[in-house]
């Protein structure tokens, strides 16, 4: 998932609120890891290439996923594109160089 995204510039973000249901639905001791990767790529996976194939999100998108409890459904919300462009990024920071 991540590569696919990764390759089409798509940033995913994800609420505490689908950690939490991820954690919950995919708890299996009996399996494993198993049923928690079938419940992401069912819940997650298959959710952002439906939205991808409607349009909803695409090359360049930066979404949020959330877990909407009152209709049990994921929940894409788009992130607003950040308005600091001229701030230096973290990493340039982290390695002593001057900010602008």
């Amino acid at each position: 998932m991540a590569r696919i995204a990764r390759g089409q510039d798509i940033q995913l973000q994800f609420d505490d609120t689908i950690v939490d249901h991820l954690a919950t639905q995919g708890y299996r001791p009996e399996f494993g890891a198993r049923e928690l990767c079938r419940q992401i790529q069912q819940v997650i996976e298959n959710a952002l290439a439906k939205e991808m194939l409607a349009g909803k999100v695409s090359e360049g998108s930066k979404v949020r996923y959330r877990y909407d409890e009152a209709t049990s459904q994921v929940v894409f919300d788009p992130v607003a594109a950040s308005t600091d462009a001229g701030r230096q990024p973290e990493a340039s920071r982290a390695q002593g160089q001057p900010q602008p």
